[in-house]
C-alpha cells in the first residue's frame, strides 16, 4: 500500500505542490500548497475513519486531500482534471496498483463543488 507519507516526499509531488500554490497566487488566489493539502488531506482521513471506511479507503483518500489541487501547475480553470491525470502518472511510478489510482484520480477529478457537466447545471431532482 502507498502511503500518503511516500506521496508527500515524491520529488516530482514537492514540485507541484510548491507551483501550484505559486501559480494561482499571482492571480489573486488563496494558499493552495503543502498546508492546504495537509488540512485536506487530515481532515478527508479522519471523517472517512469516523464513517468506519478501512485505513486503506482512509489513505487513498488522504493522498487525494493532499494532491487535489497540483493541476494548477497547468491551469487553474481545469485544474481537477489536470490533476487527476498527473497524479495518475506519479501514483503509477510509485507502483500503486491500477485499483487504486483509479479511486484517487476519481476524488481528485470531483473535488471542486457544484460542478456536474453531464447534467449542464440543471437544477438535481
Amino acid at each position: 500500500m502507498i502511503t500518503l507519507e511516500q506521496v508527500k516526499y515524491n520529488p516530482d509531488v514537492t514540485v507541484y505542490i510548491k507551483k501550484a500554490n505559486e501559480f494561482p497566487g499571482v492571480i489573486g488566489y488563496t494558499e493552495h500548497g503543502e498546508r492546504h493539502g495537509n488540512y485536506v488531506a487530515k481532515n478527508t482521513r479522519k471523517i472517512l475513519r469516523e464513517l468506519g471506511y478501512n485505513a486503506n479507503t482512509c489513505e487513498l483518500a488522504a493522498i487525494a486531500g493532499y494532491i487535489h489541487d497540483i493541476g494548477n501547475v497547468v491551469s487553474r480553470h481545469s485544474h481537477p482534471e489536470h490533476s487527476a491525470h498527473l497524479a495518475s502518472q506519479f501514483l503509477k511510478e510509485l507502483d500503486m496498483s491500477v485499483e487504486d489510482r483509479v479511486l484517487v484520480m476519481s476524488a481528485v477529478r470531483n473535488h471542486v463543488a457544484n460542478e456536474c457537466p453531464e447534467q449542464d447545471n440543471h437544477a438535481y431532482a
